[in-house]
């Protein structure tokens, strides 16, 4: 993943925060949406988030990410979530792929 593909750096950690709010990026229709947010709501994070934040540092920026529309137009998309340690990658989790 690149650096330019940084979109918005995030407040918190709190997965279904940050879960819910990638859900409604999606546009689905509003019974759908609802659906995911409540099955987040009661289900634990996954192990591969909470293995990713435990990666985190003090002074780290948990940032969302997307590869740009080229990259969805040709089947080649990403999007999710990046550690940035003193202006660098150190890690990255995909959730989304084209």
């Amino acid at each position: 993943m690149k650096r330019e593909w940084l979109q918005k750096k995030l407040e918190t950690i709190d997965y279904v925060t940050i879960a819910s709010e990638e859900i409604k990026s999606f546009g689905l229709e509003k019974g759908g949406e609802r659906e995911f947010l409540q099955r987040i709501a009661k289900e634990p994070p996954p192990e591969r988030w909470k293995e990713f934040i435990r990666n985190m540092q003090p002074n780290d920026e948990l940032w969302y990410y997307k590869s740009p529309k080229e990259t969805w137009e040709n089947l080649s998309g990403c999007a999710g979530y990046a550690i940035v340690r003193s202006g660098k990658i150190v890690s990255h989790l995909n959730t989304v792929r084209s």
